[in-house]
C-alpha cells in the first residue's frame, strides 16, 4: 500500500493489485501509523468504511460486496480524513 498526503490533511492510500488479482480483497488491513489522527475512511467510488481493530493494533476494513465484485486491474484508492 502506498500513501500520498495533501495539505488539507487528507491521506490517500493506494492499494495495488497482485499479479493475478482482478478484484478487491474482502478485507484490507491498514497499519495504525497510516491511520494516526484519521477518523473517516472512504473507498473512492463506494463510500465510507468503518474499520475494526485487530489484536495487534492494525485496522481491518471490510470491503462492501459491490466494491469486492467490481473488476479492477490498476489500483484502489482509500481517502483517509481527519
Amino acid at each position: 500500500m502506498k500513501t500520498c498526503a495533501r495539505r488539507s490533511g487528507h491521506v490517500y492510500a493506494i492499494l495495488l493489485p497482485k499479479d493475478d488479482q482482478e478484484t478487491l480483497p474482502k478485507t484490507v488491513v491498514i497499519p495504525t501509523e497510516i491511520l494516526a489522527g484519521k477518523t473517516r475512511i472512504h473507498l473512492l467510488g463506494f463510500g465510507e468504511l468503518k474499520p475494526t481493530e485487530s489484536a495487534d493494533g492494525t485496522r481491518i476494513l471490510t470491503i462492501p460486496d459491490a466494491a469486492h465484485k467490481a473488476p479492477m486491474n490498476y489500483a484502489w484508492v482509500f481517502k483517509l480524513e481527519r
